[in-house]
């Protein structure tokens, strides 16, 4: 696998005031609610981050000593509350998505955008796969200078953050425990660690299923820590096949739209097609061995919005499927059974 590379060319990165006027009325500078021995806490949501020594500034992003000695360093916050207004952060996160436009453009943004992810984890709605992730070249391992792998371990990094915020179970190889207090509930999520991780050379199937066993579940919630087959899987919700005579078969979202379509033309008081069409595609992406209370949380995760009551999710994909053609969304997943 290779990781994302980026070109040469370098830019300045923006200063601490730059960001501050950049994140206009996302971000409100607050005092830290507590301080350790370590280092001041940073609250958003529901976890509390504490800062390193080397971080005790009032700059909004600080390195820790072993991430400059590794070349590589996640901008990690400090005393800043952002906004949980999630429409804010989603548009936000859209607005710079666009601006990444080529290798060198991720500089200008990136103190900002990996901001932005850290607490949109906090708030637990919206998970990482679902959000935008520019999609640029790549480039061989071997051609790429270390700054250039920034976005993708940043990603990495981001996702690890994601699963720490919400008390996955993580079942790490125990051979390789070095990184089990990654995801250690108990402890603020380590950032340090987290940069070692995001810096191993491994593939997508070895990093996933290898070293950290991430269930289907879980990985579906990811946009990097995901198999080759789940990203395969997943990606199918939105493409197109043809029959062996070359005929045209419609994606399953577009099969799924169009029977939602038609329920509504009988039952005009349906309710939010977006939200229902979410819970087509978590069912389409876990299958029929995943519980009720899973859809209803990966389909919260999936248009950001909390979970509804699992047995009101269930219930309405079985109205859905008799408006399906016959198999309802279990025919339409083809795979299914994987799961």
């Amino acid at each position: 696998m290779t990781d994302e590379a980026w070109e040469r060319e370098s830019q300045k990165v923006a200063t601490d005031q730059e960001l501050n006027a950049l994140l206009g009325d996302l971000v409100d500078m607050v005092q830290p609610t507590s301080s350790t021995a370590s280092g001041p806490a940073y609250s958003a949501g529901p976890e509390t981050f504490t800062m390193p020594k080397a971080a005790r500034h009032t700059s909004l992003f600080a390195t820790t000593p072993s991430a400059a000695r590794s070349g590589y360093s996640f901008p990690t916050p400090a005393q800043v509350q952002v906004t949980t207004d999630h429409s804010k952060l989603a548009r936000r996160l859209h607005e710079l998505a666009a601006r990444i436009t080529s290798h060198s453009a991720y500089d200008s943004v990136r103190k900002e955008w990996c901001a932005l992810h850290l607490h949109i984890n906090t708030l637990g709605l919206w998970a990482p796969c679902f959000r935008p992730w520019p999609k640029l070249p790549q480039r061989p391992r071997g051609k790429c200078a270390e700054h250039e792998h920034a976005i993708q371990r940043d990603r990495l990094v981001i996702e690890s953050h994601w699963l720490h915020a919400h008390k996955e179970f993580v079942n790490v190889d125990t051979t390789r425990d070095k990184w089990i207090p990654l995801f250690d509930h108990a402890k603020p999520f380590d950032f340090d660690l987290a940069e070692q991780f995001a810096q191993q050379v491994w593939g997508n199937n070895h990093r996933t299923e290898e070293v950290l066993g991430l269930t289907p579940y879980q990985q579906s919630q990811m946009f990097s820590l995901r198999t080759d087959s789940t990203k395969k899987h997943m990606e199918s919700f939105l493409k197109p096949t043809r029959e062996p005579d070359n005929r045209s078969i419609p994606s399953p979202q577009a099969v799924i739209r169009t029977a939602l379509a038609r329920w509504r033309e009988r039952q005009l008081n349906l309710g939010n097609i977006d939200r229902l069409l979410a819970r087509a595609q978590a069912k389409y992406y876990l299958g029929e061995t995943a519980s009720g209370a899973q859809v209803a949380r990966l389909a919260g995760f999936i248009s950001g919005t909390p979970p509804q009551d699992a047995k009101t999710v269930s219930q309405s994909l079985k109205r859905l499927d008799s408006w399906l053609p016959t198999g309802g969304i279990a025919a339409l997943g083809g795979i299914l059974s994987r799961c």
